[in-house]
């Protein structure tokens, strides 16, 4: 963890990662708190913001309780797959502490990595939803189109088409 935050420190990166790397399970619900807060110190002595991105959200929102600094990434594959909590509730909790989006799209199966905007994804209601809210935090975030590796141009086209023509971003 210190190298991968002096890395990013020297980058002037955040840090993205997924709870399971912070030794909390939210299938378990157990966590090392104190490993936590190890990795949040060392994060907050760097200056580097730590993201978590989605799992539980209860143990999402615990985390966030407990340490001040940390923030999320909402990555919305996942978010339309979580079998708890609907898109616009997990938007609803996150993004007020969002810093990172991994934009995705399903089939509503699997987390199977589309460009966002496939036939029978996640509807435009629910990304005008998400930018609306990310809109009123006014937080600096950064997005990244996380794909399964096909051609580069079509990732780029498909996504882009998507976000850029048919959502209008950025607004």
């Amino acid at each position: 963890w210190e190298e991968q935050l002096q890395c990013a420190q020297l980058l002037g990166a955040p840090v993205v990662t997924d709870l399971s790397s912070l030794c909390v399970s939210d299938e378990l619900d157990v966590a090392d708190w104190d490993f936590v807060k190890e990795v949040v110190t060392l994060a907050d002595q760097y200056g580097v913001i730590l993201c978590v991105e989605n799992g539980n959200l209860d143990t999402l929102l615990e985390l966030g309780r407990r340490f001040s600094s940390i923030r999320y990434c909402i990555d919305t594959g996942h978010a339309r797959l979580d079998p708890k909590n609907t898109f616009k509730e997990i938007v609803d909790h996150l993004a007020e502490r969002t810093s990172y989006l991994h934009l995705t799209d399903n089939y509503g199966e699997i987390d199977d990595h589309e460009p966002p905007g496939v036939r029978g994804g996640i509807d435009k209601e629910n990304w005008d939803y998400l930018l609306n809210h990310l809109d009123k935090s006014d937080n600096d975030i950064i997005a990244s189109l996380q794909m399964v590796p096909c051609m580069p141009g079509t990732m780029i086209r498909q996504g882009s088409k998507f976000l850029f023509d048919v959502m209008g971003w950025p607004n």
